[in-house]
């Protein structure tokens, strides 16, 4: 395979870091992100003559952003808990600052963008197929019990999996049958991986994208009998009727098969107590009072500290917030930095989902803004294929906008 395009290069990575139990480890940010730089480079030196209005664009706010990330990192390292994780989180920024750099050239060219996510969606529902392949996730799920107790797909991490599928759900749109069964098969898929920021998050962002598009209708009523017509169509189409009643079977037959596999992610799911939260609030409030004890400022491998501070028994690598994150490791200069910038994301979402048309925008910032939150109450983005995702979805639509 020549690497030509920007969608090649992404395309290998995302295949690469998700095969990779989710891009996880310090040695597959390495392996991977020394892959990327080679790739990037490579394409530069290419296409060293063709400019485009993206490498315009992007050289603005978002490389200061990004460098200013790079260096807050770096900071980290004057007073160090583990001087090597300083280094590491660099490394994590610039990997991500090259994937955001490529997707923006790419989102500049309406049928390279179109085509890079129609990929990444081809390759998160191969995953998710392979996934019920029923030795390779008990392979893959090295964790207790009740971890495999659970739908995980390649990841080690069931909540990791279900923020992937939740992503794919919303960027797969309704223009035919095949979609509609895609989007029933990735959601069975979540509810089986019992995470339940993953689904709760889902439905209200579908629920958004629903409003939405009924404004959209009732804006062109003209379209609207055309819309029912061939809906209507559809239904009574009698190819697609047997596709409906053949996925039905299988899909009763994956539940089955998934109450008997994967029980204890129903009970995970339906366990909305104090208890099963109380754990994690306790991560947040260490992660402040950390925070808190450096003074607000960069400090390299700060939650490794986090034993000698806590006030009930746990143990994890990673705060499960991407805010708790970032304000120890890029320090409050950090959060304000992301902060500001997600704000102004969220505001052009909100402008994109009132406006006449703009369906896929909608569908991929919707995509975006999903992963963003639901990584503020998990682990997310200590799985680099989940950040490579968001930061894909960041870049398509950011010279949209």
């Amino acid at each position: 395979m020549k690497f030509q395009s920007e969608e090649d290069i992404l395309i290998v990575i995302l295949v690469l870091s998700i095969l990779c139990h989710g891009m996880f480890y310090v040695r597959e940010w390495l392996i991977l992100g020394g892959l990327i730089v080679i790739l990037y480079g490579v394409s530069k030196i290419k296409n060293k003559k063709k400019k485009t209005l993206s490498d315009k664009k992007c050289l603005q706010g978002s490389d200061y952003i990004f460098m200013t990330l790079i260096g807050l990192s770096l900071t980290g390292l004057f007073l160090p808990v583990v001087s090597s994780e300083g280094i590491f989180e660099a490394l994590r920024w610039g990997i991500y600052y090259l994937v955001y750099k490529l997707s923006c050239n790419i989102g500049n060219k309406e049928k390279a963008s179109v085509k890079m996510i129609k990929s990444v969606i081809i390759i998160i529902v191969l995953f998710t197929g392979l996934g019920w392949i029923p030795s390779l996730n008990d392979f893959c799920m090295l964790g207790g019990t009740s971890e495999k107790m659970r739908y995980g797909s390649v990841f080690c991490y069931p909540n990791a999996a279900g923020a992937m599928l939740g992503s794919a759900v919303l960027l797969i749109g309704k223009k035919n049958i095949f979609d509609l069964v895609l989007k029933s098969f990735l959601i069975i898929t979540i509810v089986f991986t019992g995470s339940r920021a993953a689904l709760a998050l889902l439905i209200v962002m579908l629920v958004l994208m629903f409003i939405r598009e009924q404004v959209f209708i009732r804006k062109c009523k003209k379209n609207a009998g055309q819309v029912m017509l061939s809906i209507s169509k559809n239904v009574y189409n009698r190819k697609q009727f047997a596709i409906l009643i053949s996925s039905g079977v299988m899909f009763m037959l994956l539940i089955c098969y998934g109450l008997k596999t994967y029980n204890a992610s129903i009970i995970h799911l339906c366990d909305w107590s104090w208890v099963s939260f109380s754990e994690r609030f306790s991560y947040y409030k260490d992660g402040l009072h950390m925070a808190l004890n450096n003074n607000l400022f960069p400090r390299a491998g700060a939650w490794s500290a986090f034993p000698l501070i806590q006030k009930i028994p746990y143990w994890t690598d990673d705060p499960h917030s991407s805010f708790i994150t970032i304000l120890l490791n890029q320090g409050i200069a950090g959060v304000v930095i992301l902060g500001g910038w997600s704000i102004k994301g969220i505001k052009k979402y909100i402008k994109v989902l009132k406006g006449k048309e703009q369906l896929y925008l909608s569908a991929v910032m919707s995509a975006a803004i999903y992963l963003g939150f639901h990584s503020l109450v998990d682990v997310d983005m200590a799985f680099g294929s989940l950040g490579i995702i968001f930061w894909i979805l960041v870049g398509l639509s950011t010279p949209r906008i």
